[in-house]
């Protein structure tokens, strides 16, 4: 890891330590340094931060990452369907509905 960027994790784990400090302003605050947390934080440093969430906390966190994930997969494909990687897909699809083979759901 490097050690520019250990400040950050520290300043993080500083955050969810303080029983005063709320979810959102965490979140904010992550959304804000996004880029410095991915460079100095592992998935086991992560994990450690989680652990110390409380249970309304990790709830607001478990909400966002699925909101997060899901704008992720939306994204991903978007950018399959700019970059021309599900046109085959889609050319088979309008072939079988052409040819009858769709069914009414």
């Amino acid at each position: 890891m490097q050690q520019a960027f250990r400040p950050v994790a520290q300043e993080i784990f500083l955050i969810v330590e303080r029983a005063s400090c709320p979810f959102m302003t965490l979140r904010n605050w992550y959304i804000n340094n996004i880029n410095d947390v991915a460079k100095c934080m592992s998935v086991k440093e992560l994990e450690t931060a989680i652990m110390n969430l409380s249970v309304k906390e990790l709830s607001e966190l478990t909400a966002w990452l699925i909101e997060y994930r899901q704008q992720v997969w939306d994204r991903q494909i978007e950018d399959d369907l700019e970059d021309g990687r599900l046109d085959a897909l889609l050319d088979e699809v309008d072939a079988e509905y052409e040819a009858g083979l769709a069914k009414v759901l």
